[in-house]
């Protein structure tokens, strides 16, 4: 049976020269494009440069940039419309040797947009390709869409993901995690590709979590084949996550714009339900890349990191938005947000700058920095204990009110309900804490001690690490220590200069949650902590960049001490004020900065999070409205 298209009339105007060096039939592509076309239809195809489709572009869609190809429909049944393409495009795109193939492609990509066909829609987008793939297919031409194998497509994401890591502390190569985040938008095709990216991005961000299996000899030698296992496991994890946000904006089948949106919100939501999971473990959140940004992640005393990292989703997917789809209606949204987080951080440290001259509490932090292996060994405790002792007592030009050992300093499994070293200043020691020493419940504690050595007040470590302090799965996976939950956050008093001092404690890995931390109005939080479990790997610099990340959002200044570094003095606007680097023993004396109240502080996680999802659905229905009319 003939086509309907054979007799159908397609002009084709050279004005670019160069176009004759290729002797290409857009007759017959085009014919074959829209063979179902009325029979006297005619097709205008113009072959012209950059120069003009740039022109184009401006004057019809607003976009001041060159395309490959520009379609103009008239919606008429004879006189289908005008097809333009760029030779220019076409060899920055496709190169000479795959010239003819490329130019053939686009002539029928451009012809199917005269039928109706578009690709704002995920769903139109795809079926306009699978169109394509058919026509070229007659024509004798591969499929352009092909994609690299799977092997290879997984592996490249995986890289990508970790690639992303880079941004983070220790590194601060911000722009490598812009990057890895744009390209994974760009490419997003849902949740397998999600995972496979999100696989990278766990194991390169979370791997020195198990490097506690090799701190200490004997637990080594008894867990060391769990290094594979664990690894895997993270893998796993962070693939399912990571991979909710790719899948949940792919399921949304919205065009650029709103596809920007979604994606932002989406992974903004995993991450505030991240929180949630199992103890939770809301580590590195996007935010953390603006840490050497001041005036930027100062923001977080407004929004916290959730509202920071939904700014900055959306301002990097804005970006490859455009250069997907040439829209620009995502930066109309997302940069005015990202001006705003500028105002709130220059704010915030205007604020903390004031306090900087006030008088203040004088706290020594005592880093011991013994070998994991020297801090288990029962035949060292006493030599140990009476390091601690001896740092503590050191004399310099400042009188401590407070002295800190870091989490589990003092050297027995437990302490009795008896006292602690008598050091002439008050003391918050970390230590195991029995109710029973004989069989009774332990926990991971900080104890506050008189200067007499009379303990006055104890805090039990609520968030406990799960495969480390207890075994969320029952006995299927080895645990080191089986300890007991405390009640939850509350506040220690100190007596001061002449006046209480109030803090928050916050024991290891407490100090990364936003919402469960602070109870009350306290002037500082005492985060005790012991790195040493994970040695020299980029684990401790991120922990560290998470306290400071707590001080912004809260208003208050961080007093961190860690066993084996880095121990530091943080004020309200996540300045370190003073730090003693890994690996290294000695005290760090210095005064606990001041406090205030932050916007973040009052209204929360959940508040943030709510009122994101409130501001997208505006945004969202305005622009329905806007179609609408």
């Amino acid at each position: 049976m003939q086509s309907k298209g054979r007799d159908m009339r397609v002009h084709v105007n050279v004005k670019d020269k160069r176009w004759s060096r290729h002797k290409i039939d857009f007759d017959k592509i085009v014919k074959s494009a829209l063979d179902h076309a009325a029979k006297d239809a005619e097709v205008s195809v113009t072959l012209t440069d950059d120069a003009e489709l740039k022109n184009l572009n401006k004057k019809y869609r607003g976009i001041d940039a060159p395309t490959n190809v520009l379609s103009f429909e008239t919606s008429d049944a004879e006189l289908l419309g005008d097809i333009f393409i760029s030779f220019d495009a076409i060899l920055r795109e496709a190169g000479a040797e795959k010239f003819s193939d490329h130019a053939a492609h686009l002539a029928v990509h451009g012809a199917l947009h005269l039928f109706g066909f578009d690709h704002i829609e995920n769903i139109d987008a795809r079926k306009m390709e699978r169109q394509e793939i058919k026509i070229l297919g007659r024509l004798g031409i591969e499929n352009p869409y092909r994609r690299p194998s799977g092997v290879w497509k997984k592996i490249g994401l995986f890289a990508l993901g970790a690639f992303a890591a880079l941004g983070f502390a220790p590194y601060y190569f911000w722009w490598a995690a812009i990057a890895s985040f744009a390209m994974a938008y760009y490419f997003n095709r849902g949740y397998k590709s999600g995972f496979w990216w999100g696989a990278g991005y766990g194991i390169a961000n979370f791997h020195w979590c198990l490097e506690s299996i090799f701190a200490n000899d004997a637990i080594a030698r008894q867990l060391w084949y769990f290094y594979p296992i664990g690894l895997v496991g993270i893998a796993l994890a962070s693939g399912l996550i990571f991979g909710l946000p790719f899948w949940m904006a792919a399921m949304t089948k919205s065009d650029g714009w709103r596809r920007t949106i979604y994606f932002s919100l989406a992974w903004t939501f995993v991450l505030w339900l991240r929180e949630w999971l199992l103890t939770g473990f809301p580590w590195n959140p996007l935010a953390n890349i603006t840490m050497p940004l001041a005036a930027l992640s100062n923001s977080m005393s407004f929004i916290g990191a959730l509202g920071l990292t939904f700014v900055l989703a959306g301002a990097i997917c804005s970006i490859a938005e455009f250069i997907r789809t040439g829209t620009k209606r995502p930066f109309l949204f997302f940069m005015p947000l990202l001006i705003l987080c500028f105002a709130f951080g220059a704010s915030n440290m205007s604020i903390v700058s004031e306090c900087d001259h006030c008088q203040r509490t004088n706290v020594r932090i005592v880093q011991p920095a013994f070998g994991m292996n020297q801090k288990f060994d029962g035949m060292q405790a006493e030599k140990n204990l009476a390091r601690l002792i001896e740092l503590s007592k050191t004399k310099t030009e400042t009188n401590p009110d407070i002295i800190v050992w870091p989490e589990t300093a003092y050297p027995y499994m437990a302490v009795p309900e008896s006292v602690m070293p008598a050091l002439g200043a008050q003391l918050a020691a970390g230590a195991i804490f029995a109710d029973d020493i004989f069989g009774g419940r332990k926990y991971n504690a900080m104890i506050l001690a008189e200067s007499d050595g009379k303990i006055a007040d104890k805090y039990f470590k609520s968030h406990l690490v799960p495969f480390g302090e207890y075994r969320p799965f029952g006995d299927i996976i080895p645990t080191p220590g089986q300890l007991a939950a405390g009640p939850g956050p509350r506040v220690m008093t100190l007596a001061g200069r002449g006046h209480p001092v109030f803090f928050t404690p916050a024991i290891c890995y407490e100090i990364v949650f936003s919402d469960s931390l602070i109870a009350g109005n306290p002037d500082f939080i005492l985060n005790i902590t012991n790195d040493a479990w994970f040695g020299a790997s980029s684990g401790p610099y991120q922990h560290l960049d998470m306290a400071r990340r707590q001080a912004i959002e809260t208003g208050l200044p961080v007093v961190r001490a860690n066993y084996g570094g880095i121990s530091a003095i943080i004020d309200a606007s996540g300045r370190i004020v003073k730090s003693m680097p890994l690996g290294r023993q000695g005290i760090l004396d210095g005064a606990i900065p001041l406090s205030h109240a932050t916007i973040y502080r009052r209204i929360g996680l959940n508040s943030v999070m709510l009122l994101i999802v409130l501001l997208c659905a505006l945004v969202l229905s305005i622009g329905r409205i806007q179609k609408r009319s």
